[in-house]
């Protein structure tokens, strides 16, 4: 008799993969935004602003990705 063993298919595998790659994106001009205004937009209002969400949006990703991983790596040990 002949067993088989099959490998679930997720649907939302790739879709995470896209996701974690989309928010990677996201950073980097989050952070390409935060470096700009504190050096480009230099005598600008808007200097502040812009710097201080850039910032906050870089490190809600961050943050995103820590529990994420910590995540992934609890459910690894058990």
């Amino acid at each position: 008799m002949n067993i088989r063993h099959h490998k679930a298919i997720y649907l939302f595998d790739v879709y995470i993969n896209q996701l974690s790659k989309i928010l990677d994106i996201i950073g980097l001009i989050l952070i390409g935004g935060t470096v700009y205004s504190f050096i480009g937009m230099m005598g600008s209002e808007l200097r502040w602003p812009v710097f201080w969400s850039c910032a906050a949006g870089a490190l809600v990703i961050i943050l995103l990705r820590k529990r994420k991983q910590k995540g992934l790596n609890t459910s690894r040990k058990e």
